[in-house]
Order: structure tokens, then C-alpha cells, then sequence
């Protein structure tokens, strides 16, 4: 009985790691920066729909503030696996007449959902503030 345990155990080991092994060039490929350039008005909103930048059990957040904004988060748009993020850029400057503002948004796949890689998408937004 003690053979039949350890038996199963190791298979489902090997077929755990078989797996991760075989889906990992996926993961790889997944882990990507994307930089994105806007110029704005003072005042005006930008929106972008993050849901093409992962999967739709991803989740979104906001890793660096961004410090020009009268608004800027993300939302859950349409349910689950919808996010948006939306940007109000401030009417006055807020520091020193700055004319520029980045934000860092992270598309990334939850620990506990049991993936083998930590797929991940940063995006980096330039705002040039007029």
C-alpha cells in the first residue's frame, strides 16, 4: 500500500512539472513592459482598456502613482476581468510646473491561482501634459 502512495504521489509530481516545463516559453513570452506616450490637455481624461494586456482572470493595479492627476486608477469596468484605467490629468500643475507625469500600471496573474510562471505585463504611461 505504501508503494501504491508513493507511486501516485510521483506521477502527479512529474505530470505537475511536465506541464510547467512544457507551458513555460508561454510564461516567458507573457512577462512583458509596454510604454506608452500621450500627450493631453490640462483638465482632459485619458481612458485605456487593459484588458488586452492579459488574461481575463488577471488582475490590475497601480504599482507608481502617478502625481499630475485630479483622478487616476483603475476600475472594474464590464465584471470580472474588465479593468480600466482612467487618468484626469490636473488643471494647475501640482509640482514646480511640471509638464510630464508617469504612471505604472501591473496586468499580473494572482499566486494563488496555481500557475507555473509569474506572468506579468507593466505599463508605463508618458503623459505630456499642454
Amino acid at each position: 500500500m505504501k508503494n501504491i502512495t508513493q507511486f501516485i504521489i510521483f506521477g502527479f509530481l512529474l505530470i505537475s512539472l511536465a506541464s510547467c516545463s512544457k507551458n513555460m516559453g508561454r510564461h516567458e513570452k507573457e512577462n512583458q513592459t509596454v510604454s506608452l506616450d500621450v500627450t493631453l490637455a490640462r483638465g482632459a481624461t485619458y481612458q485605456l482598456d487593459l484588458s488586452k494586456y492579459g488574461d481575463e482572470d488577471d488582475l490590475a493595479t497601480i504599482q507608481t502613482q502617478a502625481t499630475e492627476f485630479t483622478k487616476s486608477e483603475i476600475t472594474n469596468a464590464a465584471g470580472y476581468g474588465k479593468y480600466l484605467y482612467t487618468y484626469e490629468a490636473a488643471s494647475t500643475p501640482k509640482v514646480s510646473s511640471t509638464d510630464t507625469d508617469i504612471v505604472v500600471l501591473k496586468i499580473y496573474e494572482p499566486e494563488d491561482r496555481h500557475h507555473c510562471g509569474d506572468e506579468q505585463t507593466l505599463i508605463t504611461i508618458h503623459f505630456t501634459l499642454k
